[in-house]
């Protein structure tokens, strides 16, 4: 039990961010670094790309798509929707990262992909702040 908890411990030393925001910390981070251990130790065969890709071309169009049906159908469960992809747009934001460092597959190119996400992820924050006031 001891050599299993040695083991996560150390993975999770691996996967700190020296600028790891305070949010993040306390809310997504707790989650994404054993998601993270759980991928290294069952050896699934998943990428920071990858995941970086998903919230790139998946929940980012599928969030403002709901942004946009929501006034449009008068429906505010699309809103609710909207909000949960927020939130996993910022767990695989914190869960790439996490994986690239813990299993030591950082490259400039994920990095690149990575700050275009950030970006699109910014915009979709944004997106949905505003959208709020058609409310």
């Amino acid at each position: 039990m001891k050599e299993k908890e040695n083991k996560f411990e150390e993975f999770k030393k691996s996967t700190q961010h020296p600028k790891e925001e305070l949010l993040a910390i306390l809310t997504v981070n707790p989650i994404t670094v054993r998601v993270a251990y759980l991928i290294k130790k069952f050896n699934l065969n998943i990428s920071p790309n990858q995941i970086t890709s998903i919230r790139l071309f998946l929940l980012f169009p599928l969030t403002i798509l709901f942004l946009f049906l929501a006034p449009i159908l008068q429906n505010k469960f699309f809103y609710i929707l909207s909000y949960v992809l927020v939130y996993f747009m910022a767990f695989t934001d914190d869960l790439d990262g996490n994986v690239a460092r813990g299993l030591k597959k950082t490259s400039n190119f994920g990095a690149f992909l990575d700050s275009i996400a950030d970006r699109t992820y910014t915009f979709v924050i944004l997106a949905f702040i505003f959208s709020l006031g058609e409310t």
